[in-house]
């Protein structure tokens, strides 16, 4: 390296630019990888910079430059160990030599995202800068702060400018070992091994990361000139175009393989990866070579991820196609592409083809199998790879336990939908974005929670209904079976005995009309249980009683009996057809479980008002009621044993009492063996702006 100050200045201005990459790293990885690991990424990037550049100021450097392997003709420079020099192009060579080493360290870090412990990722760092990459440095670039070539591979003629090899591909090898050994992350390939896509937090953030790894690469190539010499524009040059080619060969090969839509991630890596393979040869390529050398590159690229993909080997960010790949490239590309007076050898191409091939396997064999067998035995007994949940809810919260008002939102989501309690708000704040979601989100909860206790109200009615239609079906059936059945023995013994009985006409119009009537109540009651359709308003309750007397006149004067009517209150709030039909079963009753012949039925209809409610009393001096029996009377199954000669008519009482409470009613008896029975019911009272007097 040169001494003057001209030098010295341009080689701390490259260090300068080189640093920048580690922002470009941070950028590119942030952006392809998710939100939920981005500090995870800021953090191991921060980490493995100063950690890699404590190590290699340690014993890194001097591993590296200061005592060569198999090279006895030259003595070890402890002086390195820790280091530190009075001379200034020193220490400006080990700084910008220290960042190189930072940056084959982050390069691990995209490929093993979003699934790696901190702490592991950590350790390969220290076995990074304390024996893999000086190992490497060691073979190559050994005494180049002398202007000499100590190492084994340099003094055999191999070339590496500024580390397509050095650099690059040994950071390439170590992250392809440790994703093997790590293995994909969760839902990258489906159950059949297909790949699933896992989308980036933000392209344009990643994008920025790729021109500030451009600027940086500046420093990076144009530095390893070691001072401001003649080549240093070729080599800023070439790096330009590099990337350029490599960035339109990537958008015309993607776009063939993705029907006219180039891929992003295409893009971003064969730009990456035309900066890699120009690396190796910077100061010996002729500009005219770059087009192919990039256009290689590209196609290299896209290739190896394919590769990666075939094999289900997941790289997060496509470290390994760019740098590997690239690396390897890059290094073929010396052999093919170098200007023979520039390269400044006399090896034939055949022989460079030979040394660089050698230089890829003797120093990429080592380090990728180093790491590999190191990983194993740490993954024996220390786990590198972060559990499934952590990895689930992102190595943010599980590495670093970073909590945002994201995460304390999914925390309250996740808290809300365990307890299944959605009255309480969610963070609200007009401010700031998740502030904002707050707010929607709680406007859907309370129309989530509107819409349940309509649901839940329904539910509850048609679950009442469903309940009365359960009662109803069988009680129904079983009432109106008897008269039916009446109604048709007597049709067929009125048509089989037409000439003999007086007033057939009559019997049978009658018979006609009590079939009718029996069809009404079921239509009526069936209205009624199924969707509780009953029509309240105001009855006149004088017309309902002279009709029902009108019905059951001779059967009372048959048993001799009275029909007394004595009304405190005429309008009631019912459905009039259901009201005549109740009525009419209790009379019925009252005619059929009557005393006669021991004395005269005496039927009395009153009514009077309490608390806003008409109570109806169908009052008889019948049989009655046993004691023991009268809990039961409004049972489903229930039939009085009072008169068993009387076979069984109307709807029954069970149905009755339900009709009733359907009109917002109630039904209560009082009754007394051999003594008298009396039915109360109760409705709603009409208004008296209501009531519509005829």
């Amino acid at each position: 390296m040169g001494s003057n100050t001209i030098d010295v200045l341009w080689v701390m201005i490259c260090s300068g630019l080189v640093l920048l990459m580690q922002l470009g790293f941070l950028a590119l990885e942030s952006g392809l990888t998710r939100n939920k690991n981005n500090i995870n990424v800021a953090l191991k990037n921060l980490s493995d910079f100063g950690l890699s550049f404590f190590l290699f100021w340690v014993f890194g450097f001097a591993f590296g430059f200061g005592m060569p392997l198999f090279n006895d003709d030259i003595f070890s420079h402890k002086e390195f160990f820790f280091f530190f020099s009075d001379s200034s192009s020193l220490v400006a060579f080990f700084i910008f030599q220290t960042l190189f080493c930072n940056t084959a360290a982050t390069i691990v870090s995209g490929a093993v995202a979003e699934r790696m412990k901190f702490n592991g990722f950590l350790a390969f760092v220290v076995l990074m800068a304390l024996a893999f990459y000086p190992f490497v440095v060691n073979l190559v670039w050994s005494g180049s702060w002398k202007g000499e070539k100590w190492g084994w591979l340099a003094k055999q003629g191999f070339l590496d400018f500024a580390g397509s090899t050095v650099v690059h591909s040994t950071g390439g090898w170590v992250a392809l070992a440790l994703v093997i050994v790590i293995g994909p992350r969760l839902n990258r390939f489906d159950p059949r091994g297909k790949p699933r896509e896992i989308h980036g937090s933000s392209y344009p953030f990643s994008i920025l990361g790729v021109f500030a790894l451009w600027v940086g690469w500046v420093g990076f190539n144009g530095g390893s000139t070691m001072g401001f010499t003649d080549s240093v524009g070729p080599v800023i040059l070439n790096t330009f175009l590099g990337g350029t080619c490599g960035l339109l060969w990537g958008i015309f090969l993607s776009s063939l393989l993705n029907w006219g839509v180039p891929s992003g991630n295409h893009l971003i890596n064969s730009c990456l990866g035309g900066l890699v393979s120009v690396t190796a040869g910077a100061n010996v390529f002729n500009a005219d070579s770059i087009f192919l050398i990039g256009g290689v590159a590209a196609v290299v690229v896209i290739f190896v991820d394919k590769l990666l993909i075939k094999f289900k080997i997941d790289d997060a960010v496509g470290a390994i196609p760019v740098h590997l790949g690239g690396g390897i490239w890059g290094t073929i590309a010396v052999a093919l592409f170098s200007d023979p007076v520039l390269k400044g050898n006399s090896l034939t191409f055949l022989e460079q083809l030979k040394i660089q091939s050698l230089g890829i396997i003797v120093t990429g064999v080592p380090v990728f199998f180093g790491t590999y067998f190191v990983a194993k035995v740490i993954n024996s007994f220390y786990r590198l790879r972060v559990k499934k949940e952590d990895e689930i809810i992102g190595l943010n919260i599980s590495e670093h336990k970073a909590q945002n008002e994201l995460f304390e939102m999914l925390l309250f989501m996740k808290a809300q939908s365990l307890q299944k309690d959605y009255r309480t708000k969610a963070p609200e704040d007009p401010f700031t974005t998740v502030g904002l979601i707050g707010y929607a989100y709680n406007e859907v909860t309370q129309s989530m929670l509107i819409y349940r206790d309509e649901l839940e109200h329904s539910k509850k009615v048609l679950e009442e209904k469903n309940i009365k239609l359960r009662k109803y079906d069988y009680t129904v059936a079983h009432d109106l079976k008897s008269p039916i059945k009446g109604i048709k023995k007597n049709l067929d013994l009125l048509e089989k005995n037409l000439d003999t009985y007086e007033n057939k006409k009559d019997y049978l119009k009658n018979m006609k009309l009590l079939t009718k009537e029996s069809i009404d109540i079921i239509n009526k009651f069936l209205k009624v249980t199924i969707n509780g359709d009953v029509n309240l308003h105001s009855v006149y309750l004088p017309d309902i009683i002279e009709k029902l007397k009108s019905k059951f006149k001779k059967q009372i004067e048959k048993i001799e009996g009275s029909f007394l009517v004595d009304l405190d209150e005429d309008y009631v709030l019912a459905d009039e057809v259901l009201l005549e039909q109740i009525i009419s079963n209790i009379i019925t009753n009252s005619i059929k479980y009557s005393a006669f012949p021991v004395r005269k039925l005496e039927l009395k209809i009153s009514t009077y008002i309490k608390n806003e409610k008409v109570f109806i009393i169908v009052e008889d001096n019948g049989l009655g009621i046993e004691e023991k029996d009268q809990p039961y009377i409004f049972e489903k199954d229930w039939r009085s044993q009072s008169n068993k000669s009387v076979e069984g008519q109307g709807i029954g009482l069970f149905t009755v009492k339900n009709v009733v409470e359907n009109m917002r009613g109630s039904l209560q008896c009082e009754s007394s063996k051999n003594n008298f029975t009396k039915m109360v019911i109760g409705l709603p009272k009409v208004q008296d702006d209501d009531i519509n007097k005829k």
